[in-house]
């Protein structure tokens, strides 16, 4: 499903669920060590002509990953996603329940963070983009505390 938005005359697309990203499975005691993947960071949709989205940036229209998280422990364990990159990211993730998450600069030196105290296990999608259009090497890390 690609999801377009009108915007003065033009249409833009907007990042969907539907696309495919790269498939991780991880459950939560295995993410207890930090598992990191390369990707380019950056994309041609810019997040601000997405009303329905939260954040600023550009993201790929499909995501970067689909990370497929089961909670392997009770009581279940925080996940971590993190950008380490030379370029300012930011991050855009869809939840098992549809949510949408945005960050910029949590991670410090402009790089992108989202933890989950409480998170449940399914799939999330997860695009690595850049703040200002720019393409960049980078790595993300997915951690559970």
């Amino acid at each position: 499903m690609l999801l377009s938005v009108l915007f003065s005359g033009t249409l833009f697309a907007c990042p969907a669920v539907a696309g495919s990203g790269t498939m991780l499975s991880y459950n939560s005691t295995t993410l207890y060590t930090p598992q990191q993947h390369q990707v380019i960071a950056g994309g041609t949709e810019d997040l601000s002509n997405c009303y329905d989205l939260p954040g600023t940036g550009w993201v790929a229209l499909s995501p970067d990953f689909e990370l497929n998280f089961q909670q392997s422990n009770k009581p279940t364990r925080e996940l971590e996603l993190r950008v380490d990159s030379k370029c300012d990211t930011v991050i855009l993730i869809n939840d098992p329940a549809g949510n949408w998450f945005h960050d910029d600069d949590s991670n410090g030196n402009q790089d992108a963070k989202i933890r989950f105290t409480t998170a449940p296990s399914g799939i999330y999608d997860v695009w690595i983009g850049t703040y200002d259009g720019d393409y960049c090497d980078s790595q993300v890390t997915f951690e559970t505390f």
